[in-house]
């Protein structure tokens, strides 16, 4: 199709939210991504000394500040406040009283009060932005609209949406591929040759119709008996595919997370109940193609064998580790920052920039706060997803755990994750002769004894 303009990104509205709220951050997520559905980028903290940092490093770098009140220490917020300048900023707080003495801060912020959050907040920030204080809001149809990465798109063959772009200054859309089209990557590179983000769009209604159409799908593929392992990936790419798109605009509804537990299910089932690990590595070769939800799926099914093989093999610690790995990077929407195993490895990457670093450094804990809104779900999913970064050596992150602090399903799933690794590099790993090789490596706490009975695993399976 031939146009006239040329679409062209939208500038980004950077946003910093502090609170150690799950449910504040959802909602304030939401009601500024129904304002800037198309350009809003956010930076969250739980810590209000991380956010002064953050604020002191990057001056002038935000549009807007929303904060929940986490200290008792006037001083401190005072200290915050000033780092913000002129940045407007509101404030979430409990207690009444500190609607009045923040009024006399040289940088006072708008208030709302912890109760009135869902009636308030987007009151408030219309008049923000109707003052002139942050930027306009897009046009009303803007908000209909979601960003569509290119793993995305060619995940979804054929399309179960339509896909536009948007014109440059006009703020329209246009659609340039019909619902039920074949595309291919050199389709998408005729109009984003260089992959920048936000570039291509799907209508919201249509994206959470096709959640609802793959959890249709995937209960139909669990009734196939037997239920083969590459039927089964592929459905487990497209169902991957639409939950990240889902969760990363919309948060993690509940359609979003019926899907992600149906997909996780199927694969189970594809795995059955005694893997073997030579069989998986065999039948897993590194796949071409999206590397977010492929090396997923390539994880949980690694992890499950090397759980059978040390004799870990009821069905609730298979179905943990599957979740965790179809969680891990859901937060991520680039491959080069999923691909990052240690925060040394960013010094090898002087174009990532600071939100880049932040997004790498907290999706762990995002991943954990996303399984946690999951209902009927077997426990330490979350302490496996916060812990899925940290190290043998005590090097990783977010908190830099001891050895002896790394829970043993989490050491596991460590253990299965560097694996699988490998497995992108050197396609034809032998897993024996990688933790051979690697036993150095997993020398002390949790990872010692796995790699113990991985050598010598137990005459009778638990």
């Amino acid at each position: 199709m031939n146009m006239d303009a040329q679409p062209s990104s939208p500038v980004e509205i950077k946003v910093l939210i502090l609170t150690k709220d799950t449910k504040i951050e959802q909602h304030v997520k939401f009601v500024l991504k129904h304002s800037y559905w198309n350009n809003l980028v956010t930076i969250t903290f739980e810590d209000l000394s991380e956010a002064a940092d953050h604020l002191e490093q990057n001056p002038n770098q935000l549009q807007l500040i929303i904060f929940e009140h986490l200290s008792s220490s006037l001083s401190l917020l005072k200290t915050f406040l000033a780092l913000a300048q002129e940045t407007p900023a509101i404030m979430i707080a409990s207690e009444p009283k500190l609607q009045e003495t923040v009024r006399s801060f040289e940088f006072p912020p708008a208030f709302i009060h912890r109760n009135e959050l869902e009636q308030k907040l987007s009151e408030v920030v219309q008049s923000l932005a109707k003052d002139g204080k942050i930027p306009p809001f897009g046009e009303t149809d803007d908000r209909d609209y979601v960003p569509m990465s290119h793993g995305s798109i060619l995940q979804n063959r054929p399309l179960n949406f339509d896909l536009y772009v948007r014109l440059g200054g006009e703020g329209r859309f246009i659609k340039i591929f019909n619902q039920s089209s074949v595309i291919e990557l050199a389709d998408l590179e005729k109009y984003n040759k260089t992959n920048s983000p936000r570039f291509f769009f799907a209508k919201q209604s249509q994206l959470l119709s096709a959640n609802q159409e793959q959890l249709k799908r995937l209960e139909s593929l669990q009734k196939q008996q037997p239920l083969p392992l590459q039927e089964a990936r592929k459905e487990y790419d497209t169902s991957a595919s639409i939950v990240r798109d889902v969760v990363n605009q919309l948060g993690f509804t509940p359609e979003a997370q019926a899907l992600a537990k149906s997909c996780v299910s199927m694969s189970l089932k594809a795995l059955g109940t005694k893997p073997k690990l030579a069989v998986i590595l065999r039948d897993l070769k590194r796949k071409e193609g999206d590397y977010l939800v492929n090396h997923s799926f390539m994880l949980g099914q690694v992890a499950c064998a090397l759980a059978q093989k040390i004799g870990w093999t009821s069905t609730k610690t298979f179905f943990r580790l599957s979740l965790a790995a179809f969680l891990h990077d859901i937060s991520l929407d680039r491959e080069d920052l999923a691909k990052i195993e240690t925060l040394e490895e960013v010094k090898d990457h002087p174009e990532f920039s600071s939100i880049d670093l932040l997004n790498i450094k907290l999706h762990p804990i995002k991943s954990a706060d996303y399984s946690r809104q999951f209902s009927e779900i077997p426990s330490d999913v979350d302490t496996i997803l916060i812990q899925h970064h940290e190290r043998p050596d005590g090097e990783g992150f977010p908190k830099k755990l001891s050895s002896k602090l790394v829970s043993p399903l989490s050491a596991l799933f460590i253990m299965a994750h560097d694996l699988v690794n490998q497995m992108y590099k050197e396609p034809e790993t032998n897993a024996d002769l990688f933790f051979l090789v690697n036993s150095e490596r997993y020398q002390s706490g949790q990872f010692r004894k796995i790699l113990l009975a991985l050598r010598d695993p137990p005459a009778t399976k638990k």
